[in-house]
């Protein structure tokens, strides 16, 4: 088991080592008492237990990992200036200016590109949705079949929680961003009760915060956002978020045939592939070929796309024939099969400038200033204008100049022989903290070093642009 948690927001402190050796005597406290050995009937055992127990390291880490930017591509805007997307994409101009405006991930751009079937192989966190959503939905506004009634994709998720969690992603994108092109959407899935009207499932959607966070509060739900399954059966959705067995249940149970009633089906998604294993993966092989037969579809007018964050994109060939056989539909061999991803250091730590080496007790100076002024509340994010002044009150060791905090921080992190240090130790992957506190403070030994080290993580941490959505000068997080 791996338990991670980060600092992106920069919300509060966190110290890993007293966390691990929280987390170490909370389960050994519990292995003790689930081993149930009395004190009084075995008092040897029990203090031989006891002590074997406290001996034992049962927490690994902490480890920290960076997962920095990716490469970029070109945004919505310069393709529509291009001439490369529907007209309709234009109204995010104004209704999503930031996401029309900023360039997407060099793999988005990529799966933009695809023409027929491919496997979206990138990391966490990396915009995986996207990378298949923008291409879709392209396809959708452009077809000429687009005015015609029913399913024209279907996007088949393992879990009922990732099917919610893309359901209101794709929402935000179709009747938000793009303000309404007339595209509609449907979640099929066990979480919708077959007796339940559409008034409860809206009052049930505009309690979640994610809804009233994309919408506004009192928001009514969009008209083209279907949420009752009697909605979605006597008029089908464009979109069909739904899982394999509920697919099942559709081809299987006449009442629920109605939903594929007039299908015009050429895109299928299955998001997580790497979850299709054994005995499943026939399982899941079979239905989709009893879906295209049930629909009279020949193979190669489906484009099918399959997702994960745990594929290795360097074993392309074997990734395209999995895919192949899973959907029943060709895959090109090799790259053009596998959208993969690069991540790259932020731009301000390969500038060629002049840089400045810190001591450990610096940075442990550093460190307390950036507590202090976090337990003086003196760092709410409300009051961002505040931020530089206030730590320049605090300390003389890091001055800052500029508007904005983040981008302050930026600016003199950037400069750091240390900041650039950890940044390419961790461009090569996980490294032990103590390991890292190590190569960063040669000269400095145990806590000193290791006090330093989170110190400087922290703050790099906090060096984060004032755009939404943007990755911070050092996106570090720990791992227990």
């Amino acid at each position: 088991m791996m338990r991670d948690y980060d600092q992106y927001s920069g919300g509060h402190d966190l110290n890993p080592l007293q966390f691990r050796q929280e987390l170490n005597s909370s389960l050994a406290k519990f292995i003790t008492s689930a081993a149930a050995v009395s004190s009084r009937r075995a008092p040897k055992l029990r203090a031989a237990l006891n002590d074997q127990i406290e001996r034992e390291i049962l927490v690994k880490g902490p480890f920290v990992e960076s997962l920095p930017d990716f490469d970029k591509g070109a945004s919505l805007q310069r393709m529509s200036e291009e001439g490369r997307l529907h007209t309709d994409w234009a109204k995010m101009k104004d209704d999503a200016p930031a996401l029309w405006s900023r360039p997407l991930h060099a793999h988005q751009a990529q799966a933009m590109e695809q023409d027929g079937n491919f496997i979206v192989a990138t990391g966490t966190g990396s915009g995986k949705t996207e990378s298949f959503l923008f291409p879709m939905i392209e396809d959708l506004l452009s077809s000429q079949r687009r005015k015609n009634p029913g399913v024209k994709a279907i996007l088949i998720y393992p879990l009922n929680a990732l099917a919610t969690d893309q359901m209101h992603r794709i929402a935000r994108l179709l009747f938000c961003d793009l303000g309404d092109p007339g595209l509609t959407l449907g979640r099929f899935t066990g979480q919708v009760q077959a007796s339940a009207k559409r008034r409860d499932e809206e009052a049930i959607l505009q309690r979640m915060p994610v809804f009233r966070e994309n919408f506004g509060e009192d928001a009514k739900v969009p008209e083209g956002w279907l949420l009752s399954r009697q909605e979605m059966l006597d008029t089908p959705p464009d979109i069909l978020i739904t899982n394999y067995a509920m697919l099942e249940h559709i081809l299987l149970l006449p009442k629920n045939r109605d939903l594929l009633r007039g299908a015009d089906f050429h895109w299928m998604v299955l998001d997580e592939i790497h979850t299709y294993t054994g005995a499943q993966a026939i399982e899941v092989a079979f239905l989709l070929r009893k879906l295209k037969a049930s629909l009279g579809i020949r193979s190669g007018t489906v484009r099918c796309v399959g997702t994960s964050a745990s594929l290795d994109p360097s074993r392309k060939d074997d990734l395209a024939k999995f895919s192949s056989d899973l959907f029943g539909e060709p895959f090109p061999v090799g790259r053009d099969a596998v959208v993969t991803a690069d991540r790259k250091l932020h731009p301000a730590l390969t500038e060629a400038i002049d840089t400045q080496a810190r001591s450990a007790e610096d940075w442990v100076q550093l460190g307390a200033a950036l507590s202090q002024l976090r337990l003086d509340g003196m760092l709410d994010q409300e009051e961002a204008e505040f931020h530089i002044e206030n730590w320049n009150d605090e300390t003389d060791l890091l001055k800052l100049d500029g508007q904005h905090f983040g981008d302050a921080l930026i600016k003199a992190l950037s400069k750091s022989d240390e900041v650039r240090k950890v940044a390419r130790i961790l461009s090569s992957g996980l490294a032990r903290l103590e390991t890292l506190a190590r190569h960063v403070f040669p000269e400095d030994e145990g806590n000193k070093a290791l006090e330093a080290t989170q110190a400087l993580i922290s703050l790099g941490v906090m060096a984060k642009p004032k755009s939404k959505g943007a990755y911070p000068l050092l996106p570090a997080r720990y791992h227990l």
